[in-house]
């Protein structure tokens, strides 16, 4: 293992020359992911520690998947969920049991001391993953992977094998491709200036080409995204990348997270924006 001093003198590990103990767990989230393994985020199973793995309980979690899921009905969608670790991965693994793929997207840097927690993320991340039961869209028996050890390329086979064709072909894919991407809400958390004097500041913003691109989406027969977090906007660092979609035909709808919380309080805020709409205009 390497370890870096930062400018506050913070032990920051870099890598590790074997698989650390989070590397079981990444290999169950890309299986997760299905076609869309390879935006899983790496960052935090880069931890060097052993995790205390724990499921993320969210009082608010069955609430949430239940609005995601009649937003969502029985179409193809991608849904990108910004809300705090521990409630946005307890609504994934509820997502991934009905046979969505889930896609962790926290970028937070596994450095001790940083002003992003990573401990308790890392034992979420290795609690959800031990619990799954995998599930493709195509309804497959289920495959148990509750504490296995096994590779996980070696125990079961693809979950969403790969589709032909070009932008609209897969569209009538039955059942739908259904995919959640699970968004850090905390990630440009406000701090103090003597927070940063003393902890690794592993805070982070997204990218558009961290995400699929529209043509990627269509590929899976994606036509609408379903936006949801703390305000009915897209995030700052994000607004590029919905401009993006809506400009190769993509519907973005837009969604509050109180809406989903509480229906009765909230559903009025919901909006949709066809594509000649900009999100940012909302």
């Amino acid at each position: 293992m390497i370890r870096l001093p930062n400018c506050a003198g913070v032990g920051v590990t870099v890598f590790q020359d074997q698989p650390g103990p989070l590397w079981h767990a990444y290999r169950l989230w890309r299986a997760a992911a299905g076609p869309f393994a390879d935006y899983v985020l790496v960052a935090p199973f880069l931890a060097g520690w052993q995790p205390v793995s724990r499921f993320p309980v969210h009082r608010d979690a069955a609430g949430v998947t239940r609005g995601i899921g009649a937003r969502a009905d029985r179409d193809a969608v991608a849904v990108l969920l910004e809300a705090t670790p521990r409630l946005a991965l307890s609504i994934g693994a509820r997502l991934q049991r009905y046979g969505w793929a889930v896609v962790p997207f926290f970028g937070r840097w596994p450095a001790e001391r940083a002003v992003l927690p990573v401990e308790r993320l890392t034992g979420w991340l290795a609690g959800a993953a031990a619990a799954f039961v995998a599930t493709g869209p195509s309804g497959d028996v289920p495959i148990e992977l509750r504490g296995s050890t096994e590779r996980p390329s070696r125990r079961c086979r693809s979950l969403f094998p790969a589709r032909e064709g070009g932008r609209g072909v897969s569209s009538r894919l039955d059942p739908p491709v259904q995919v959640c991407f699970l968004l850090d809400s905390d990630r440009r958390r406000t701090v103090t200036p003597l927070t940063l004097r003393t902890r690794f500041d592993n805070r982070y913003d997204y990218a558009e080409h961290m995400l699929p691109p529209a043509e990627y989406l269509w590929r899976w027969g994606v036509t609408r995204t379903v936006w949801v977090g703390r305000a009915a906007t897209p995030p700052p660092d994000l607004d590029t990348y919905a401009h993006s979609l809506i400009a190769h035909g993509l519907t973005v709808e837009l969604a509050p997270l109180a809406a989903l919380i509480a229906p009765e309080r909230g559903a009025q805020y919901a909006d949709r924006l066809p594509p000649e709409h900009h999100p940012s205009t909302v």
